[in-house]
């Protein structure tokens, strides 16, 4: 048979899944094929560097799921209290996850309770989908508290476990009928990739809508909600966020709420169907390959008196909104210590961001020193040249490094303006 690539993934972003190869790719290190192989790599088109390979030998067999049970109740339930001490309306097995084990799309709440067979011991990633409120448990344990998602909100569980079989429970209620219902429910181990423990239909519950995408064509600004992720896992929902994108397809997220930066990414600019599509849910989604900076200590201002400090935003902090300019570009205003700052953020020779602070009306003789980043690791390139995390740059001159609560923090006085790049 050809050989098939299952998943690529560039920076997070999927760019090859089940593509079938109908021969070697031009320029291999033999032309006959054979089952496993050496990797080659090639880049002969400008500079490139690799780090952190792996190989995984994913041939093995892998878990499955059996013996599931559930137990269906019909009505409107504001909590688990509310059908826990009933009795169920329905009790039957299934050889798959599914949310059609009840018979409604709405207004029910399942119980499912199952074995997981797991070939060999040791950490498994599971991932799951499900609209409503729900709750997992693995071998006794809860690894998931009860949470309220949408339809595409995913959350996920990293369970180390013995070889043999395992329980599983999930309880899922779910009420909003403007939400359409799917159950979803992946697994990956040792030795084998990430497999379905649901039936196709589950993720089927209604037919797929077309995207709505905003392309900044020229200076172009969205407010809207923000998921803010890092390293797949959602670290915050900025409500009053503030997207920003160009035509050199260099664009950023603003958090009205605290002054800061939350995301960078180069690409096209939004995704805005969960918030145009339907009812919606306010939020908007980066269409590139998202950066995201450190949304709790970065772009934070300290008098200098106590000197750079790690942990929460400055107090005192008002956000006065943003002016545009002729070309319709964002300078942030906000008001902290009583001193009014303006916050310019440009995009320089379509490459990267400069970004400049300016302290107005500073009261009472105050000076500041600016919070720049607060990484695990910062590491001075140049004179005047940072590397945040191994993952982006910061230029700027007369910064100092200083480590406290075993984080780094870039930081530097600034009297009335202070200019930095953000290079990535």
């Amino acid at each position: 048979a050809n050989a098939k690539v299952l998943l690529v993934k560039l920076n997070g972003v999927i760019v090859q899944e089940n593509v079938e190869l109908s021969g070697p790719t031009g320029g291999p290190i033999s032309e006959t094929e054979v089952a496993m192989g050496p990797i080659m790599i090639q880049g002969d088109h400008g500079k490139v560097a690799f780090r952190n390979m792996t190989i995984n030998n994913l041939a093995g067999k892998a878990a499955e799921i059996k013996d599931i049970e559930y137990m269906a109740y019909y009505g409107n339930f504001r909590k688990a209290e509310d059908f826990l001490s009933k009795r169920p309306d329905k009790v039957a097995k299934l050889e798959k996850f599914t949310w059609e084990a009840s018979t409604q799309p709405n207004d029910f709440a399942v119980i499912y309770k199952s074995k997981l067979v797991i070939p060999q011991a040791g950490n498994h990633d599971f991932k799951f989908q499900l609209a409503g409120i729900y709750s997992v448990k693995i071998a006794g344990n809860q690894v998931l508290p009860e949470a309220w998602t949408v339809t595409q909100d995913q959350r996920k569980a990293s369970v180390n476990l013995p070889a043999g079989e395992v329980p599983m429970e999930i309880t899922v209620y779910k009420t909003d009928g403007w939400m359409q219902p799917i159950m979803a429910v992946w697994v990956a181990g040792p030795g084998f990739r990430s497999v379905p423990l649901h039936s196709i239909g589950s993720v089927l519950a209604g037919s797929p809508n077309d995207p709505i995408l905003l392309d900044a064509k020229n200076p172009t600004i969205l407010r809207s909600f923000s998921d803010i992720y890092k390293k797949g896992e959602k670290l915050k929902r900025i409500t009053h966020a503030v997207n920003v994108g160009d035509l050199a397809k260099i664009n950023y997220t603003y958090d009205l709420d605290n002054g800061t930066i939350a995301q960078i990414w180069k690409g096209d600019f939004l995704d805005t169907s969960p918030m145009w599509d339907d009812r919606g849910d306010g939020s908007s989604r980066p269409r590139g390959v998202v950066l995201t900076l450190d949304i709790l200590g970065q772009g934070r201002f300290a008098q200098v008196s106590p000197g750079p400090t790690a942990g929460s935003f400055p107090v005192n902090f008002k956000t006065l909104g943003y002016d545009l300019d002729e070309n319709e570009r964002p300078t942030f205003k906000y008001k902290i210590y009583d001193s009014e700052i303006n916050d310019k953020i440009r995009i320089v020779d379509n490459k990267y961001l400069e970004r400049t602070i300016t302290v107005k009306n500073s009261k009472n003789n105050l000076s500041f020193n600016y919070q720049i980043a607060e990484a695990n690791s910062i590491v001075k390139q140049s004179e005047n040249t940072y590397l945040v995390d191994g993952t982006y740059m910061l230029k700027v001159d007369g910064a100092s490094l200083n480590t406290i609560n075993g984080l780094t923090i870039l930081s530097k006085p600034i009297g009335t303006e202070l200019v930095y790049s953000i290079i990535w």
